[in-house]
């Protein structure tokens, strides 16, 4: 049918009805494509009349003109017969093999290789990345294309500890888009919260039964849960007392 519309790779069956006065010799079919490349296909009588041949060079997206052309054993052609379709590319990328696995742990700054596999009936444009930190920034990192249908990319940044949410988002040259694929992962705080400035200073002598003030300077990447001081008295006993934040 004038203007019908096919997929990618699809096969499809072509037709037109030919009668004439005398006897028929031939019925071609000229098929321009979009990219102005001809083909030309010999139709076989399918049913009386009725002349058929299949398609199935599908690969170009746009625009393809078929000219009916109609041989007599006289010699006589008609060629005024055109029909015209157009073949789409609709459909996503396919998607698989997301790494890191969903619910894997990584140290603090490392780095972490993110990559997935991407098919696609056309070429793939790009492979995107987006990485959600734990803070709710986020980073869109470009894959490259390594081996085969394998896409892989770097993190290099993993200084917050905390859940991390990865989105893929692959095209094709046809505009298509994936981004329907999540994975998350844990960076786990192994850092050590930093403390300084200690009083009293080391050495530091009182008189019995002074009130000695105990204080320290305590910071950290994430946050803090508890400072404790834990007391050896001379007679090797302890005390353990929970610290409050001052300022």
């Amino acid at each position: 049918t004038n203007g019908s519309t096919i997929n990618l790779y699809a096969t499809k069956t072509f037709s037109v009805n030919v009668t004439d006065d005398t006897q028929l010799s031939r019925v071609l079919a000229n098929l321009t494509f979009p990219d102005a490349s001809n083909q030309l296909f010999t139709m076989a009588n399918a049913t009386l009349n009725n002349f058929t041949f299949v398609f199935n060079d599908s690969t170009q997206v746009g625009g393809y003109i078929l000219r009916y052309q109609a041989n007599d054993t006289a010699n006589n052609v008609n060629i005024s017969v055109t029909t015209n379709f157009t073949v789409n590319d609709n459909e996503p990328p396919v998607v698989s093999n997301a790494t890191p696995i969903n619910g894997t742990n990584f140290n603090q700054n490392v780095i972490i290789n993110i990559s997935l596999n991407a098919l696609d009936k056309s070429a793939i444009s790009q492979a995107i990345a987006n990485v959600t930190f734990p803070n709710a920034s986020q980073l869109r990192i470009r894959m490259f294309n390594v081996t085969g249908i394998n896409f892989t990319g770097l993190l290099n940044d993993t200084s917050q500890a905390g859940n991390y949410i990865v989105r893929m988002e692959v095209n094709d040259s046809n505009g298509n888009l994936n981004n329907t694929i999540l994975t998350n992962f844990t960076v786990r705080d192994i850092t050590f919260p930093n403390v300084s400035y200690l009083n009293p200073n080391n050495s530091s002598n009182y008189n019995l039964y002074s009130i000695i003030n105990i204080s320290a300077n305590v910071s950290d990447e994430t946050q803090l849960s508890q400072i404790l001081t834990n007391i050896t008295y001379p007679n090797l006993s302890t005390i353990i007392f929970r610290m409050g934040n001052s300022s």
